[in-house]
């Protein structure tokens, strides 16, 4: 064999193994990559997690995405939110839904009913998966409707009111109910009152607004959170007013299914956003940016 033909064998053999070499080496650097690349993500994600900026003030999460995202993470503790719209506008599905996250939290829910029995209020959230049942432990209600049907409501951790009730009996039945799940629980409860219209219809305007001034005010003072409904164009606007006035935040809905939010500091948008009313209650079309 001559030397050329032998030459030419070793150079394609040396070639052969500077490929493999070089592939070998392709291979690794891909490899590296990906693992560097896995570990940056998991980084950004780590950091975005930590940095997350918090709220200055503790909040109570509504388990609805698109608002607590307005909201700026949720309600601020120890405040007043009222709920504010016509008729069948999602109000009654929105104040279901914050409940049940919260005492899903184990955060206890304490229902003032007026226009409901509780028999009829389980009924509904139940027909949308939220059953008080499984959360009984942090769940109590006081009921200001169902005797004067005749009813007695049945389960646990629910007072009746006996009719007709007065302003000042309810008052003190929603004060020793919260003694009693301070006792049970060892925390204190969010006050949940559906609704205040109906309040206004049987005891009038300014009785009304003096028990509410007197009612949320002792609630500040206990640092309890309390969330309520009222009707829209269903009162005069001087009423309507002197109510708000109570108020720290408000969620105003609109018959075209647009709400917005006024008040809290914390709002990210003063903005009308759209809403749809699910099965699961309400989903707000908001993104923060």
């Amino acid at each position: 064999m001559s030397k050329k033909k032998k030459t030419g064998k070793v150079t394609r053999r040396r070639i052969k193994k500077v490929k493999k070499k070089t592939n070998k080496l392709k291979k690794k650097i891909k490899e590296t990559k990906k693992i560097k690349v896995k570990k940056i993500r998991k980084t950004i994600k780590f950091t975005r997690k930590v940095n997350k900026p918090k709220p200055s003030v503790p909040v109570i999460e509504t388990g609805i995405k698109g608002l607590d995202a307005l909201l700026g993470g949720g309600i601020p503790e120890s405040t007043t939110f009222l709920l504010f719209g016509i008729p069948h506008c999602g109000k009654k599905p929105a104040l279901m839904r914050m409940a049940h996250n919260s005492f899903k939290n184990k955060k206890p829910i304490l229902f003032v009913l007026t226009d409901f029995g509780v028999d009829d209020w389980k009924n509904m959230m139940k027909r949308s998966n939220w059953s008080v049942d499984r959360h009984k432990k942090f769940v109590y209600f006081v009921d200001c409707y169902s005797k004067q049907f005749g009813i007695e409501p049945s389960g646990e951790n629910i007072s009746t009111l006996d009719v007709p009730y007065t302003l000042s009996s309810l008052s003190i039945e929603v004060t020793n109910t919260i003694k009693k799940i301070e006792f049970e629980t060892g925390k204190k409860p969010i006050v949940i009152l559906h609704s205040i219209s109906t309040l206004l219809h049987s005891f009038g305007d300014l009785e009304t607004f003096k028990f509410l001034q007197f009612f949320i005010g002792k609630l500040r003072t206990q640092k309890i959170t309390f969330i309520s409904s009222m009707q829209s164009g269903s009162h005069h606007e001087e009423v309507t007013s002197m109510i708000i006035t109570l108020i720290d935040g408000i969620m105003e809905m609109r018959d075209n299914y647009k709400l917005r939010l006024r008040g809290y500091s914390s709002i990210k948008s003063r903005d009308w956003v759209d809403y749809t009313i699910t099965k699961r209650g309400l989903s707000v079309e908001y993104k923060q940016e």
